[in-house]
């Protein structure tokens, strides 16, 4: 059942129709923390969680709570557009989270008129910094990529052989553990269905950049279900 960010109760499906889309299972439970903490909480990082323009309303609802203070909402490397930024803007200049300094935003699917809306932001909410430079905050590199076999998912996903894996789906170098115990299960449990993995690289610049990929494990002609070598 869906757990009322406001006051602990539980909703209808209705009522969870109304406030969007059921948000990722990790979102769900930084929010539920945040609930519990909302005066001790001040980073909320909600990063490269497959997070869409409709679960944005269970984020601002928690951030309305009178008790919230955090200082910092990474919202990075997720499948937010235009819309859901239209829909923090307002929310932020109706006086959401009013000790939040800064926003992340990089990474996401927004267009240069999309970023362009938050500077409005600055005549109301001139100490409000939004950065959307696509780049995962505190990333560490938690493996490496190593062989990438021809027509495997990870090559069609475009991983290469050097690639630093900062985030695969939700698991990020805070719980990490090893290649078995921390990418295997989200790879079992996502047969068919895409995960969001962000890597570090090279550029052809030489600059280090932060890439998302959408990796999809599935059977091929090949061994596993990536069809590359993680160490």
């Amino acid at each position: 059942q869906a757990v009322s960010l406001k006051d602990g109760s539980d909703d209808s499906d209705e009522e969870t129709e109304e406030k969007g889309e059921k948000p990722p299972p990790p979102m769900a439970a930084a929010l539920r923390q945040l609930k519990d903490k909302p005066k001790s909480t001040k980073t909320l990082r909600l990063s490269n969680l497959g997070i869409r323009d409709g679960h944005l309303q269970h984020l601002i609802d928690a951030l309305h709570h009178s008790e919230v203070c955090i200082t910092e909402l990474d919202l990075a490397f997720n499948h937010l557009t235009d819309t859901g930024v239209m829909a923090l803007c307002k929310a932020f200049s109706q006086g959401m989270a009013l000790e939040l300094a800064t926003i992340y935003m990089g990474g996401n699917r927004v267009s240069p008129s999309g970023m362009a809306l938050s500077q409005g932001l600055k005549k109301i909410r001139g100490d409000l910094l939004v950065h959307w430079k696509p780049q995962l905050q505190g990333a560490k590199a938690m493996c490496t990529v190593g062989t990438v076999y021809v027509n495997s998912p990870a090559n069609k996903a475009g991983l290469l052989t050097g690639d630093s894996v900062v985030a695969f789906g939700s698991v990020q170098h805070n719980e990490w553990k090893s290649v078995t115990d921390s990418v295997v299960p989200v790879v079992k449990s996502n047969v068919g269905k895409p995960i969001d993995v962000v890597v570090v690289r090279m550029d052809g610049a030489q600059q280090v950049t932060h890439t998302q990929l959408t990796l999809t494990p599935t059977q091929w002609q090949g061994a596993g279900l990536l069809g590359c070598i993680l160490k």
